[in-house]
């Protein structure tokens, strides 16, 4: 009975309501709103269409975005919506109702099946270099953060250094940095590396020299005799210059003292762009009584504006005894553009370390 008198309550009470509409004003319904956020698989861009409002989206409103590969070297995969699966389209557009929760969109993407068609020796790289090298013109400087793990026997190291690498004018380069071990500043070491040439004994020589601000014991000195056309490949600090100095020589050395192992990329000389993203991927593997004893991996996701290359994300892995030593680095890279000016800090004197 009581359920009954509850029932009437309301039935009598609701024209009561519609009575009195027409003097009062309507009701205000306060929607949530939620936050998107973006991960985009390498290769791939995320691109919402739909207008937030404050930055933010209404629950069940509808939500149109692109999705678009940006790397040739890749191909889109899967699309998500938290853990909501999308059917791929052939318009590159994909849709949602928004959820009462935050969502994330996610695109999965998968690096292209690689073939002979890609770079595989040593000779087919140098046919390329110039394309590589072309990436560095007009580069005076370059900023870097790079972190790394060395391990050997099970017993890792964690590192990284960070700074910034200028040419000057009148063939002379510094790199300012700070190294630090393990995650605490009072391990920071702070450094400068100059290089430049030096005449001994009526001869040239490229130098480098390293001094170490806080610590003599790991300074040094070290040089190779000059050679006019190698003048950049000691001092430019674009990013062709840089990879080929700090890991091209190492895998070509590799290549040349294991004849058997086999080298696996992503690129030949028609990939090289001047506007976009591009990644260059390398495996150089060497195994002996099938057992991977030496393994090389690097992707390099390159930013390219007008033919130069402007940022660079890499992941690299140098690998011994089937993984038992490692050593693996992330590093990024902004490289800038302008003109050369005099070097006017303090030179190092080689012939004093």
């Amino acid at each position: 009975m009581k359920y009954l008198l509850k029932n009437l309550a309301i039935l009598m009470f609701f024209p009561l309501f519609l009575v009195s509409c027409d003097n009062t004003t309507n009701p205000i319904i306060n929607v949530e709103s939620f936050n998107i956020t973006l991960n985009r698989g390498i290769g791939s861009d995320i691109k919402i269409l739909t207008e937030a409002i404050d930055g933010k989206y209404l629950f069940n409103s509808l939500i149109v975005f692109e999705v678009n590969i940006i790397d040739v070297n890749y191909e889109l995969s899967e699309v998500y919506y938290n853990d909501n699966k999308l059917e791929l389209t052939n318009n590159n557009q994909y849709s949602f109702y928004m959820l009462d929760s935050d969502v994330e969109i996610r695109t999965i993407t998968k690096q292209k099946d690689l073939s002979d068609t890609y770079i595989d020796s040593i000779e087919e790289f140098n046919a390329v270099l110039p394309k590589i090298f072309k990436y560095s013109d007009n580069i005076v400087s370059q900023e870097y953060q790079i972190s790394q793990t060395d391990n050997y026997g099970g017993v890792s190291v964690d590192s990284s250094q960070g700074g910034t690498r200028t040419r000057y004018l009148n063939n002379f380069y510094e790199d300012q940095f700070v190294q630090r071990f393990s995650d605490s500043e009072t391990d920071e070491i702070s450094g400068i590396t100059q290089r430049g040439i030096i005449n001994q004994n009526n001869l040239d020589y490229f130098y480098e020299v390293t001094d170490y601000l806080n610590d003599d014991s790991g300074d040094s000195a070290s040089y190779i005799p000059y050679q006019e056309e190698n003048i950049d490949l000691n001092l430019n600090v674009g990013f062709g210059y840089s990879y080929y100095r700090d890991y091209l020589t190492t895998l070509f050395g590799m290549m040349s003292n294991n004849p058997s192992g086999r080298l696996v990329t992503n690129f030949n000389e028609e990939s090289f762009i001047d506007d976009g993203n591009l990644t260059l991927s390398i495996r150089f593997t060497v195994e002996e009584d099938n057992v991977v004893s030496i393994q090389l991996e690097r992707d390099d996701v390159l930013t390219i504006e007008n033919g130069i290359v402007i940022e660079d994300e890499v992941t690299s892995l140098v690998s011994y005894m089937d993984g038992a030593n490692y050593i693996y680095q992330e590093a990024s890279y902004n490289f800038i553009e302008g003109e050369l000016t005099e070097f006017t800090g303090a030179r190092l004197d080689p012939t004093e370390f």
